[in-house]
């Protein structure tokens, strides 16, 4: 899964660390797609900029996104699966435990 990053939107912690991950990776990204607009204009052949763009597939097979959503009991994680889903995947009530088995979207 790599490192996690422990957040709290209720209370505003970790969200700057959480901030900083993104910024990495965007920046990675950005720099992938430079390199691959300067390898485009570099070359005399003339090819789709897909063929020449960065792949997810070369640094091998593509993995499913895995996300853990950790908090106390009835504080709203199901709803916020649900809100990210934007669909009715899992069951929410007011009686705490309600959802107790892990799901696979």
């Amino acid at each position: 899964f790599g490192k996690p990053v422990p957040i709290s939107a209720e209370h505003g912690e970790g969200i700057a660390d959480i901030a900083v991950v993104i910024d990495r990776l965007v920046k990675k990204k950005r720099l992938l797609l430079e390199q691959a607009e300067q390898a485009l204009s570099d070359t005399d052949i003339v090819e789709s900029q897909t063929a020449l763009l960065p792949n997810e597939a070369d640094d091998g097979p593509e993995k499913p996104l895995q996300l853990t959503i950790l908090g106390r009991p009835n504080v709203g994680k199901s709803t916020l699966v649900n809100a990210l889903l934007k669909q009715e995947r899992v069951i929410t009530g007011a009686t705490p435990g309600l959802t107790r088995d892990s799901i696979s979207v």
